[in-house]
């Protein structure tokens, strides 16, 4: 998921910088070599947010997951009361 991210984010910066410098009317050569400076400073910051985001949703799994099965076990002694005399 980091490494998705880090690509996303850094094309998308990439094609706004080439954006900026076609509505400014820059040059070819600044504005690619700017785009490709954005394209370098984002993507580490897309794999650190992939990263945390990765975390955020297994934790999120991993804490639904933990209260259904607590929910399971706290369901099943009573079931098996009610079917034994």
């Amino acid at each position: 998921m980091a490494r998705g991210y880090g690509g996303i984010l850094g094309l998308l910066a990439f094609v706004t910088v080439i954006a900026r410098g076609w509505v400014h009317g820059g040059g070819a050569g600044p504005t690619l070599f700017a785009a490709w400076l954005g394209l370098l400073a984002a993507y580490p910051l897309g794999c650190i947010v992939g990263i945390l985001a990765d975390g955020i949703v297994l934790e999120s799994i991993r804490i639904k997951l933990a209260a259904e099965i607590a929910a399971r076990e706290a369901k099943e002694p009573a079931a098996r009361s009610k079917t034994k005399p």
